[in-house]
Formats: C-alpha cells, sequence, structure tokens
C-alpha cells in the first residue's frame, strides 16, 4: 500500500506543476490547498482501508468540509492512487 506520505509526494510531483499546487501537508492525513481556494484532505485510515485505499474530502476556502461542489456532495472513499490525483486535479479546476 501506498503510505500518505509518499501519496503525497506523489500527487505534488504530478499536480504541482501544472496546478499551481499551494501547499501540501502530511501527517496522519493529506492536505492540500490550491489556488482557486479549494483544498482536500487524503485520509488511509477511513473508507477504503481494509483494501489499501484512500478518502478524500473535498475543503473550502476555511479549510473545512464543504459539500457544495460538482465533485460530491459527501466524501469520497475506495479511491485508489490514480483515483485521489485524478479527483485533485478536478478540485484544482474549480
Amino acid at each position: 500500500m501506498t503510505t500518505i506520505t509518499e501519496l503525497a509526494t506523489i500527487s505534488t510531483d504530478v499536480i504541482a506543476p501544472t496546478l499551481a499546487l499551494a501547499t501540501a501537508t502530511v501527517g496522519k492525513s493529506a492536505r492540500f490547498k490550491f489556488a482557486n481556494g479549494y483544498g482536500a484532505s487524503v485520509i488511509a485510515d477511513g473508507y477504503g482501508k481494509d483494501a489499501g485505499l484512500y478518502e478524500l474530502a473535498v475543503l473550502d476556502s476555511s479549510g473545512a468540509l464543504t459539500h457544495e461542489t460538482p465533485i460530491t456532495d459527501n466524501v469520497l472513499g475506495w479511491l485508489s492512487v490514480e483515483e485521489v490525483v485524478e479527483t485533485l486535479h478536478r478540485i484544482a479546476a474549480l
């Protein structure tokens, strides 16, 4: 399984050059903040953890969970690394 630190590294390597990723912080989760004000929180111990998958929440400009985007009306669970990266691209493009 890819660790949360490796996920953040993979994601910032892929996203930063094309989507102006502002910050990525790693701890128990990976948190991303984009130039458009949106962000994301990715955790490895949420929906999908038993299968080695990730959960992603879309964050608003204050860093709070938001359900008011075309991405999702809840958190997204059971995501592969590729699906996390794809979703991060979609959030950055909002």
